[in-house]
């Protein structure tokens, strides 16, 4: 079954889509995404804070159709 995560589940105001079919496929897009696109947000986290904001989006990643059902 294919993931997703959307960059505003994040908490962000960001209309991006990271998908893959494992959480890591996911997470790495995910990761080139905030780096190239939100990258000056990111640098200013401290690695404590980074980590924390990392591990949410970790967590909301969903089946693609959690979206299509609401």
């Amino acid at each position: 079954m294919a993931r997703e995560l959307h960059c505003s589940d994040t908490g962000m105001q960001c209309d991006y889509i990271a998908k893959g079919d494992t959480d890591d496929e996911v997470m790495d897009q995910a990761k080139q995404h905030v780096m190239s696109t939100h990258g000056e947000a990111a640098s200013a986290m401290s690695d404590q804070d980074r980590s924390k904001f990392m591990e949410s989006a970790r967590t909301a990643i969903h089946d693609t159709s959690v979206h299509d059902r609401q």
